[in-house]
């Protein structure tokens, strides 16, 4: 059965990804299921993923995912900063500089 976050591969290098170009920083969190987004949510998992079912049920048996699973997402995300030197904590404040648009 695939993680529910997505290989560890795969995160480390879309990390790389984000860093690499020079991003200041990298966030996490997990989902917020509640209402018709959790309707949704789970009616997408039964018909493209029917395998994840049960774990993500039993993962946000509430509204959103355990504590254990908070924390472990946050720490994944602790270890990815601190190899590509990225700040912990807070997202910097957003600079006032203005940056070049690209044309399309």
């Amino acid at each position: 059965m695939r993680p529910a976050s997505g290989p560890p591969s795969a995160i480390a290098r879309t990390a790389k990804a984000i860093a690499d170009p020079g991003a200041r920083f990298i966030g996490s969190s997990v989902l917020f299921l509640e209402g018709a987004a959790r309707d949704h949510f789970f009616g997408f998992l039964q018909a493209e993923y029917p395998d994840l079912v049960e774990r993500y049920g039993r993962l946000y048996a509430g509204k959103c995912a355990g504590t254990g699973c908070r924390r472990e997402v946050s720490r994944a995300a602790g270890l990815l900063r601190a190899k590509h030197g990225l700040p912990a904590g807070a997202a910097p404040a957003r600079s006032r500089e203005v940056l070049p648009v690209m044309a399309r």
